[in-house]
């Protein structure tokens, strides 16, 4: 009895060994890296490895739509599924797992009511680890094996402590989503408000150089002493006003579309004023 315990413990030392590396180099590729589709392919692949399961599997929850799409897979049937795949919650062992937020064991998928198979995947035993973050279903892991009874309450554990590991990698990916948009969206918005202070600055120089060429109008109207050519009553009763005003220190404004005889007006009271003979 003595051997056979030391080598019982022995094994169990082991494994609790590969159980710790194995977590260690969870977390490292969850801090590693922020491509969140390309940081679960690696640890689905690194899980699959390390305890040798048949088939493991990741998949992501859409609440809203209530779906699970295949995030990453690995293993015996991963030729028979294809990341993006997508199923419901509403049936399955995953969905149940989704639903209840805890672990799913079917132990023998002949005899599990939930157990829905599919065609090119001779499952025996199935289990399915809820991916939860703050309260909130993120996704699944799925670990399948063609054997009946394949995985334990330590595979159980193993393999929730690895969904928790994978949720912190989820958020963090999620978040750096969420501000590489944001940053997107202020690029985008500051070159729109550079284009319209461009043009903005454009139609300023605009109407400056054309207060240019109207002031070298005036100043030629001016010289020349050009006058108002017609007889309509508005005409006439602009200049009445215009020949009152004239001689008063009383700032005018003049305003009016260009071509509209701006020039003129002005030059009418400059003429009349008492600063005729001055600028």
């Amino acid at each position: 009895a003595g051997p056979e315990r030391a080598c019982g413990e022995s094994s169990k030392e082991r494994r609790r060994g590969e159980k710790l590396r194995l977590h260690n180099e969870v977390a490292k590729e969850v801090v590693s890296s922020l491509d969140r589709d390309a940081m679960l392919s690696r640890v689905v692949r690194l899980v699959l490895r390390a305890f040798e399961f048949v088939h493991l599997s990741c998949f992501l929850y859409d609440k809203d739509r209530r779906l699970l799409t295949l995030a990453a897979v690995a293993g015996r049937w991963e030729k028979a599924i294809h990341v993006g795949w997508t199923l419901s919650v509403d049936h399955g062992v995953l969905g149940q797992s989704i639903v209840q937020a805890r672990p799913y064991l079917a132990d023998d998928t002949s005899q599990d009511p939930h157990y829905v198979p599919y065609p090119g995947i001779d499952s025996r035993t199935e289990l399915a680890v809820p991916i939860v973050a703050r309260g909130k279903v993120l996704g699944c892991l799925n670990a399948e094996s063609h054997v009946v009874r394949a995985f334990s309450d330590e595979d159980v554990q193993t393999l929730t402590t690895v969904a928790d590991q994978i949720a912190s990698g989820i958020v963090n990916a999620n978040l750096y989503a969420e501000v590489s948009d944001f940053n997107s969206i202020l690029e985008t918005q500051v070159r729109e408000k550079t284009r319209e202070l461009t043009e903005a600055h454009n139609r300023i120089a605009e109407q400056k150089e054309l207060l240019a060429r109207e002031n070298l109008n005036l100043r030629a109207t001016l010289k020349q002493g050009a006058e108002f050519v017609g007889q309509a009553k508005r005409l006439r009763e602009l200049l009445v006003v215009a020949d009152k005003v004239a001689p008063t220190d009383a700032p005018v404004l003049i305003q009016g579309e260009s071509g509209t005889g701006k020039e003129l007006v002005a030059a009418r009271l400059h003429r009349l004023s008492r600063r005729a003979n001055g600028p």
